[in-house]
């Protein structure tokens, strides 16, 4: 694959995760809070929401080896599959920088690697 067609394909995936993440999301987080499924998650089982999301991430992992191992699925595509751990991982960046952000705010603890993301 050319570098070009490469970099069109990636510029196509986000936008699907996208628009994937917006139909998805309201079933489970906050309007107010778009990590608050996991945080509510780890609140009630005593776990962090970094562990809850690593769950749910790892689901779609084990599905993602299995097609390398099989070359088959049985529930869904693994353009799915592989669309929903890049999610995961995006959220999971959300969560460092949600809880870098807090320790910012609350002078808890040193983060100088938090870099606010600018909304457009």
């Amino acid at each position: 694959m050319i570098k070009k067609t490469f970099i069109e394909l990636l510029k196509l995936m986000h936008q699907e995760e996208i628009k994937e993440w917006e139909r998805k999301n309201s079933d489970y987080a906050s309007e107010i809070d778009c990590l608050s499924n996991f945080k509510e998650e780890g609140k009630t089982l005593d776990l962090s929401s970094e562990i809850i999301l690593g769950v749910y991430l790892n689901k779609h992992l084990s599905a993602i080896k299995k097609y390398i191992k099989t070359k088959k699925l049985e529930s869904e595509p693994i353009e799915e599959r592989i669309k929903d751990a890049r999610l995961y991982l995006a959220l999971l960046n959300a969560l460092i920088s949600d809880k870098k952000h807090i320790s910012l705010e609350t002078n808890t603890k040193e983060s100088l690697s938090y870099i606010p993301i600018k909304e457009k």
